[in-house]
């Protein structure tokens, strides 16, 4: 084997490459795993790998391993030193596309480290996966009706189905990507595997005309070019495959961001396109964004993908609501936060932190991660010092602290424009500092800019302003270094496709949201722009103001926080009219600029709660529609809005999915009623039984003690369909193992239930205590009221049980007439592996049987030629186990066991 390895030794012009090398590569390995005698799966277990990941490894159609993945290989290989060089060499020279996968591979691992949010304190930001908590998300999606269904937010990308991540703002998009990039990275460069392979990247670098695989290829070579990718990728990188019958997961971030809704629906269109091309199965999609227009998204329902079957097929793309932190997952976030900033006392830090939020109404926005990290830092920094009270304030104060920063010490931005700008002379050092003077507000007014969807290169947009131009006697390749460098040391700012941009969309609005409120007159005439409706007025139109459309309510909340104390006469007057109006939708704006914690008059809040309280407490209003509004009070009136949501939660007259709707509202704000009151909805008899069911679940949650109590209520409920009573009793079993298997017991001798959930219930309690299904299940079997299929498989699951303890039951049913022949061939086929001699008889007896179906025949025929003659009469029979000969040569029962 060394010697076969020492042939290529050196590398050079002699070793080869392409095909060739593919071929070596592969032989070379394969040799290495003959000489250790192991199996595939005995190497995948050596290794830490998968099966397939071996059988890859050794196949010379599939691709080339990892390089992680081969060195796992060869340690388990015992191939070490040169020898394990010349494979790396061969993988390298077999195909150019390892060398771009390795590459990319890499630098997309280290650019997924890197925390999404900015950073105040001195030093890096901590890796993003010291501080990231999981989150999950609502597989309701934007489609509100019905309980709620959580799922990890991370595990709904693993599958790559096409999918929608919906979160507001702040809300964790980014982060969730990021957090899917990393691992699915981990797993390829480990060799473990996954479905797809992520790649991500802006909605942005998708708004032009270029195919996608163009586009791809521009933005992640520059996205990735800071983070060690040494070489360009091609957009025939992107054009097939990254492995063998494995797709790219393209993880679309920023959606909303893309201020321009003809932007937005290139965006989309580029992807619908290519999702009714011939090379969908390339690919596959998940899209982050916030909540956007009414429709915008629905075209992604029109291109079925590869994913939903055949072209047609009507199944849009599943949408996921990302939902905030729990309430008491603060203290956690807190914890991780500070002891990555390393803080001397980290339990100290968390309580002294969670008492000063607990004084500024940010409870419910802290539990986003943007305004948690936020936050965190915020008290790192200055320990001493009362949070903020609303969320303008909040990212002032961060803000501020961004600009102290980047003038701290001899690396500071003061210091190093001096060292810089002194060889050319005073006058080139006064334009330099000018500039710096400026530079908050040229971010602010390009901000602005970008807001309304002018997507400006920010270092030309600054260049043009009379306060940032250079001395004569510097260059204008020097100059461009300098604003570019201070846009970057901002801490405002990163790189993204190959341009400076805002690092978070939330700091682009407050940034804009300053330009805009910059003087009175601008804060004034911004407002009335903001809220006057763009077609002329008709006479007699008593309302001189409209909800904007397209303008999200961050950036209206971080206007109305940044205005003027000479600007509160024009917001109370602007609001006052909204909220007036026949429509909601002011209530509405009001309602969620509350959620965002913004600063807001009284008299406005107090139309909009008397409006809220009115819808909710009228019963003739739609149910949905009344739920909506409590939940929309919580956040101007607390109390009132979570009285309102239990009484409709309560309320017997409303349908199932209004009341779990507003028990669900509950639930995510730790309501204290929360236990009594799922307690009272599982038990209800006028919800519908999947109402119950979820309230069940909920309450196990909230409250285990009383949530296994309510099991067992639900599963001896006898008004309850025997799938719900089934599934109450499986339920149990994970938290009081002995009633569980009572209650199934139950179940199975009931004979009010159907013959179909006795037997699931007989099944089930098989999983779990063989011994006290084994029973049941044979006299389920021998039962001849019941019908046939249910007892051939109940006869099925006790030959998987009993083996050849089986023997009298099989010879029961075998003889049975009532019993169609299929069954009873099965039967004495079954038998046969059991007990040779009465097997062989009854088949004999039944190959002459009248009435048997000709097929049946046959396969008596077949069994019976198949005994083995040297066996003796006392041993006869065939080379099948009992439980082999439950599907023997593809056949089975006339029934499978029910699922």
């Amino acid at each position: 084997m060394k010697g076969r390895f020492r042939r290529f030794g050196g590398g050079g012009a002699g070793e080869p490459s392409g095909e060739a090398a593919n071929t070596e590569f592969r032989r070379l390995l394969a040799e290495a795993k003959a000489a250790t005698g192991m199996t595939q799966s005995q190497l995948a277990k050596a290794a830490g790998v998968s099966n397939a990941t071996v059988s890859n490894a050794l196949n010379r159609s599939s691709g080339m391993p990892s390089a992680d993945t081969l060195d796992r290989l060869a340690t388990a290989l015992r191939i070490s030193g040169e020898a394990l060089a010349v494979l790396h060499r061969l993988r390298q020279q077999a195909d150019r596309r390892t060398r771009h996968l390795d590459n990319y591979l890499d630098a997309a691992r280290r650019s997924a480290q890197e925390h999404p949010y900015p950073g105040v304190l001195p030093g890096m930001m901590p890796p993003l996966a010291s501080v990231y908590l999981r989150q999950v998300v609502d597989a309701r999606g934007d489609q509100a009706d019905g309980p709620s269904q959580l799922l990890p937010a991370d595990q709904v990308l693993v599958d790559g189905e096409m999918c929608v991540v919906l979160a507001g703002p702040g809300g964790g998009k980014s982060s969730l990507l990021r957090t899917r990039l990393a691992a699915g990275i981990q797993h390829w460069q480990q060799g473990t595997g996954e479905a797809t392979v992520p790649v991500l990247v802006q909605a942005a670098a998708l708004t032009g005309r270029r195919p996608l695989t163009d586009a791809l290829a521009a933005a992640v070579t520059e996205d990735l070019s800071t983070y060690g990718l040494s070489q360009a990728l091609p957009a025939e990188f992107f054009a097939a495959p990254p492995y063998k019958d494995v797709p790219w997961l393209v993880l679309v971030d920023g959606l909303d961001e893309v201020a321009d809704p003809a932007a937005r629906r290139a965006v989309i269109s580029t992807i619908t396109e290519v999702r009714d091309d011939h090379k969908a199965n390339h690919y596959r999609f998940a899209l982050a964004t916030r909540p956007l227009p009414f429709g915008e998204l629905d075209a992604l329902d029109r291109a079925p993908g590869p994913e939903t079957g055949a072209p047609g097929n009507t199944e849009r793309p599943r949408r996921y609501t990302l939902q905030p932190f729990a309430a008491d997952d603060l203290p956690h976030i807190a914890r991780s936060w500070f002891e990555a900033f390393q803080l001397p006392d980290v339990d100290s830090a968390v309580a002294r932190f969670l008492e000063s939020l607990a004084g500024t109404g940010l409870n419910d926005l802290a539990r986003t991660p943007l305004m948690a990290s936020m936050l965190c830092q915020l008290h790192a920094t200055h320990p001493d010092t009362p949070l903020p009270t609303n969320r303008g304030a909040v990212y002032r104060a961060f803000t501020d602290l961004l600009n102290e920063r980047q003038h701290l010490g001899a690396g500071g931005v003061r210091t190093q424009t001096r060292l810089l700008f002194d060889r050319y002379g005073k006058t080139a050092l006064a334009h330099a500092e000018a500039a710096l003077d400026r530079m908050p507000t040229l971010i602010a007014q390009h901000a602005a800019r970008r807001l309304v969807g002018h997507w400006s290169d920010p270092v030309d947009a600054i260049s043009t302003d009379p306060a940032a131009q250079p001395a004569p006697v510097v260059s204008a390749s020097v100059w461009r270094a300098f604003l570019e460098g201070s846009l970057r040391r901002s801490g405002l700012m990163t790189t993204r496709g190959g341009r400076l941009d805002f690092l978070h969309q939330t700091m682009l609005e407050y940034q804009a949201a300053q330009h805009a409120t910059r003087t009175p007159e601008a804060a004034s005439r911004s407002l009335r722009a903001l809220f006057r409706p763009q077609h002329r007025l008709l006479p007699g139109w008593a309302t001189p103001y409209r909800v904007p459309r397209h303008v999200d309510a961050s950036y209206i909340g971080f206007l109305l926080d940044a205005a003027p104390p000479a600007s509160a006469g024009d917001i109370a007057s602007i609001l006052t009219h909204l909220v007036s109006r026949s429509d909601m939708d002011g209530c509405i704006l009001i309602s969620d600029l509350a959620l965002l914690s913004t600063s807001l008059p009284e008299h406005a809040v107090g139309l909009a709660s008397a409006r809220f309280r009115s819808v909710a407490g009228d019963p003739t209003a739609p149910a949905s529609r009344r739920v909506a509004a409590a939940e929309a009070l919580i956040g101007l009136a607390g109390h009132v809005g979570t009285d309102l949501l239990h009484s409709l939660a309560s309320d017997p007259a409303l349908r199932s999915s209004a009341r779990t709707n507003a028990a669900q509202a509950l639930v995510d704000r730790s309501d204290d009623r929360c236990s009594t009151l799922l307690e009272t909805l599982s038990t209800s008899p006028d919800l519908e039984p999947d109402a119950r069911v979820w309230a069940a679940e909920k309450l196990l949650a909230v409250d285990r003690t009383r949530g296994v109590a309510g099991l067992g209520a639900l599963g001896r409920d006898i008004s309850l369909p025997g799938r719900t009573r089934r599934w109450a009793a499986g339920r149990l079993c994970e938290y009081d193992h002995a009633g569980g298997i009572r209650l199934l017991l139950l179940l199975a001798c009931d004979p009010a239930l159907g013959q179909a959930d006795r037997l699931h219930a007989a099944n089930d309690l098989l999983e779990l205590d063989g011994s006290a299904a084994a029973d049941l299940l044979e006299a389920f079997a021998l039962d001849p009221t019941l019908d046939r299929t249910h007892r051939v498989s109940a006869a099925h699951s006790c030959v998987r049980l009993l083996g050849s303890g089986a023997a009298g039951l099989l010879r029961v049913l075998a003889l049975d007439a009532t019993l169609i022949g299929y069954d009873r061939v099965w039967a004495a086929d079954t038998l046969l592996a059991i007990d040779g001699v009465t097997g062989s008889e009854i088949l004999e007896a039944l190959s002459q049987a009248d009435g048997l179906h000709e097929d049946d025949r046959i396969w008596v025929r077949d069994s019976l030629r198949h005994l083995t003659p040297e066996a003796g009469d006392t041993t006869r029979g065939t080379t099948q186990d009992p439980d082999s000969a439950c599907d023997g040569d593809g056949r089975s029962p006339s029934t499978e066991a029910p699922p």
